[in-house]
């Protein structure tokens, strides 16, 4: 893992997949192919996923919590949509953000989803005051965990809430914490739907987000996996300046 970690790192200053992605978006931004321009700006999202490429998208954005209140789920297995479905999917048309339901009392009362314990377990512990023995994710793990591994994870739990209480939420960034050393830090996930609307993605920050909604955080930080194209407003002569005046813009921070 270390050596993967330094390979990508001497890719990523060596600027060379930057260089031949600029070369690329430039070629279809200069054909004005709408396609293919979309197509390239979503590989760019693939490369920054992979951390080869320093970030060109600003998806760390910071919105207001209590605007986050739907996930979306795929209608043909009606299940929740995870961050993959987002890979070099990054900008997207269709109808895709009209399927979502709503975070209370839908995904709360999702069965068998690690995602939806977690979320379900922070409420349990923290808004119904369940013993945490009791919790759904302490039945999860008892038998595939070790007691004692278990009771430091939601000792983790504990101490995550107070910290958040006392001192409200902050970044990754903030905190000086990155994703096994990726530039993208690990925050909780959303897409962007046509009308700008805030949609769970159901990957990343399961126990933050719960937290956040017990606590009542005013301001989370967030990562956009995701965005409708009509929510785009082409005013300039290149899609990406436009993508990021666009994040800027609903940015609170």
């Amino acid at each position: 893992m270390k050596f993967q970690q330094f390979y990508k790192k001497i890719i990523r200053n060596s600027k060379l997949f930057s260089y031949y992605w600029e070369k690329k978006y430039y070629k279809v931004r200069k054909e004005k192919n709408i396609n293919e321009i979309i197509k390239t700006i979503n590989k760019l999202d693939l490369y920054e996923r992979k951390n080869i490429i320093h970030p060109k998208i600003n998806r760390v954005i910071w919105i207001k919590n209590n605007l986050l209140n739907t996930f979306l789920f795929s209608p043909k297995t009606n299940k929740a949509i995870e961050k993959n479905d987002f890979y070099n999917n990054f900008l997207r048309t269709g109808d895709w953000d009209m399927y979502k339901k709503d975070l209370f009392p839908d995904y709360l009362k999702i069965e068998n989803e690690i995602g939806s314990i977690g979320f379900r377990t922070i409420i349990q512990l923290f808004e119904e005051d369940i013993d945490f023995y009791n919790t759904d994710e302490y039945k999860a793990l008892e038998g595939n965990m070790s007691e004692r591994k278990i009771k430091n994870r939601f000792f983790k739990y504990k101490k995550l809430f107070e910290e958040i209480k006392k001192n409200s939420y902050k970044s990754q960034i903030e905190l000086g914490e990155s994703l096994k050393g990726r530039k993208i830090y690990d925050e909780i996930r959303i897409a962007i739907g046509r009308n700008g609307e805030f949609h769970y993605i159901c990957s990343s920050g399961n126990h933050r987000l719960a937290i956040a909604k017990v606590l009542r955080i005013d301001e989370i930080p967030v990562i956009v996996d995701g965005i409708h194209k009509e929510f785009i407003k082409n005013t300039s002569q290149d899609l990406l300046t436009d993508i990021n005046n666009a994040l800027d813009k609903i940015n609170l921070r």
